[in-house]
């Protein structure tokens, strides 16, 4: 038996597994999509079972399928020097851990009668070798269910659901089919999705048994309160812009980023101040810190003498030190991390404030962060701060942000959606636009 008693949305993730086969549970972070999982392998006994995941949540699965499936045995990959225990050609274990970058490794792997892809968003460009690599072993195998797990299946473009999906199965979307029907082509090249058929894909992808998605109105969660404060511009806003004027004439992926960064870096004292004023608010008060970047990240941990938790500084192991401290102490009031590493996966249900420094240019990675607080098991009010600097490319990056979010909304919820630009690759260059004025502007700045 399951030591888990799942809620009545979960059974029905269940009941639509098994009966379809090859799906994606859609439901809103926080409502157990991996419960939702083990129980389909558990209940149906389809062993053995690979579980593909971010590397920084492979522990985190060992501990759920421990709760749902105790007495089975696991083997957590740790490398690609890992050597999985097989007999007779088959896995030799119940359940097999592994990370998406090990995809090559993966090639190698006996077949799985269940596979679990979790935050299948990592697959969402169809010409990365991570996503080409793991779609030929699922493809090649013999799996009779395989289940990915998203609260965010699409991050940035309508058309990044045709990758996803077909990791599942070859042929539950026709490419060009769903391109001529739903798409058009961009004038510098790409498809993107029509704003009049964001509805009609929705009901395509439930009508077909492909995705069950539920939000987090089933539930009587406490609400989620987004905050935004603006500081004063970072003295020296308009020179650091006159500075990558001179170095690259026009903006660039480069420049964006250096700017970006400069700005989240200006504003770290003032993040600081934000997050002592919150914690001395109340004494139960706890604090997630997310930044973009790994120096504004460790700047401000630095300062509110926290480890910081980032792929880049912290040791994988160690992460998992720094996030049980925080949960299971309850004097330890702040944690700070990048979002890279910090917005998937992750149940950390004793903050009630998460405070964005910087941004990611994802809504789905904004809002899988928010939501690491904000789900089943939460008692309080979430209240989500961000924190832009007064004209600055903060405030692109927010509008940007809520109008990717539409787009988005549109093709999981079926909302249809309007902004002032008049399709998706408008808003794709709506931020470049907005900077090379600015280069414009204030290139004579001395």
């Amino acid at each position: 038996m399951a030591q888990v008693q799942l809620k009545p949305h979960q059974l029905e993730n269940v009941t639509f597994a098994e009966k379809n086969k090859y799906v994606l549970i859609a439901d809103e972070m926080g409502l157990g999509k991996t419960f939702s999982a083990l129980e389909v392998v558990r209940k149906n006994e389809l062993y053995p079972c690979i579980v593909i995941c971010p590397k920084s949540l492979k522990t985190n699965w060992y501990r759920e399928i421990k709760r749902m499936d105790h007495y089975k045995k696991v083997d957590i990959v740790k490398n690609s020097k890992h050597e999985i225990e097989q007999k007779n050609g088959k896995f030799a274990k119940d359940y097999t851990i592994v990370n998406y970058d090990l995809h090559k490794t993966i090639l190698d792997y006996p077949n799985a009668k269940s596979i679990i892809l979790d935050e299948i968003h990592y697959l969402k460009n169809y010409k990365a070798k991570r996503t080409i690599g793991i779609q030929n072993y699922i493809h090649n195998n013999i799996a009779t269910h395989v289940i990915g797990l998203s609260g965010t299946p699409i991050l940035n473009k309508g058309v990044e659901i045709i990758s996803v999906v077909n990791t599942l199965h070859p042929n539950l979307i026709d490419f060009w089919q769903f391109i001529n029907k739903y798409c058009y082509h961009g004038d510098w090249g790409g498809y993107f999705v029509r704003p009049d058929k964001v509805h009609e894909i929705n009901e395509q992808l439930k009508n077909d048994g492909i995705m069950i998605r539920h939000t987090k109105d089933i539930l009587d969660l406490p609400p989620k309160i987004r905050n935004y404060k603006v500081f004063t511009q970072p003295k020296g806003y308009r020179k650091e812009i006159d500075r990558l004027h001179e170095i690259y004439g026009k903006i660039s992926v480069g420049a964006l980023q250096k700017l970006r960064q400069w700005v989240a870096i200006k504003k770290t004292d003032d993040v600081v101040t934000y997050v002592n004023d919150i914690i001395e608010q109340k004494d139960d008060n706890k604090v997630i810190v997310f930044c973009n970047y790994i120096e504004p990240t460790n700047i401000i941990a630095k300062k509110l003498n926290v480890l910081p938790h980032t792929s880049e500084l912290t040791k994988a192991e160690d992460r998992q030190d720094i996030i049980d401290k925080f949960t299971n102490n309850e004097n330890e009031k702040v944690l700070c991390m990048s979002i890279r590493t910090g917005n998937v996966g992750l149940n950390l249900t004793q903050a009630n404030h998460i405070v964005f420094c910087d941004f990611s240019y994802s809504p789905s990675d904004m809002l899988q962060a928010e939501d690491r607080a904000h789900r089943i098991g939460q008692e309080k009010t979430v209240n989500i701060h961000y924190l832009s600097a007064e004209n600055t490319i903060d405030e692109q990056a927010i509008d940007l942000l809520t109008k990717k979010t539409k787009i988005l909304n549109g093709v999981i919820d079926g909302k249809p959606y309007q902004y002032d630009h008049t399709d998706e690759e408008n808003i794709e260059s709506s931020i470049i636009s907005e900077l090379n004025k600015m280069f414009t502007e204030f290139g004579q700045v001395k």
